[in-house]
């Protein structure tokens, strides 16, 4: 019974007589004596100019992502690599001022447009104002909150 190796890897592009890693295009363009070679994703990615080491040339099971050419940790350097053994970050919903006009807070992270400095739409598509009493005006050459 053979086990079948399903981790992630990285695909690197290296002259095979050497494993010296080139760039993709060789390997993409089929040029004589390039091939792909597969790199563990928790194992090191070779710079573009250095040896490869601790891969494979045999296509693996799973999916191979390429790589960024400066190398480096594995996981890191390959290019659309999301661990799933990260956890999630959950976004700060928390509200907060994203604009103020003389120290006052017009508009906020919830707020998706303003007129004259006053939410007027938020991200859930209603129409409301940050204040029903305040409003701010352009008066001579500088904003005013006027309530």
């Amino acid at each position: 019974m053979r086990i079948a190796d399903v981790e992630d890897r990285v695909e690197v592009c290296v002259l095979k007589s050497s494993r010296i890693r080139f760039s993709d295009i060789r390997c993409d363009d089929g040029e004589k004596g390039y091939d792909w070679y597969y790199i563990r994703i928790d194992g090191h990615v070779p710079a573009v100019g250095k040896k490869a080491k601790d891969g494979s040339f045999r296509t693996p099971y799973a999916e191979a992502h390429r790589a960024r050419r400066n190398g480096g940790d594995a996981a890191k350097a390959a290019i659309g690599y999301e661990d799933p053994d990260m956890p999630e970050t959950e976004e700060d919903e928390e509200e907060y001022c994203t604009t103020t006009i003389n120290g006052e807070c017009v508009a906020t992270n919830q707020c998706t447009e303003t007129v004259n400095g006053v939410c007027t739409r938020t991200e859930n598509g209603s129409l409301e104002s940050t204040s029903s009493e305040c409003r701010n005006v352009f008066v001579g050459k500088h904003w005013t909150r006027r309530c």
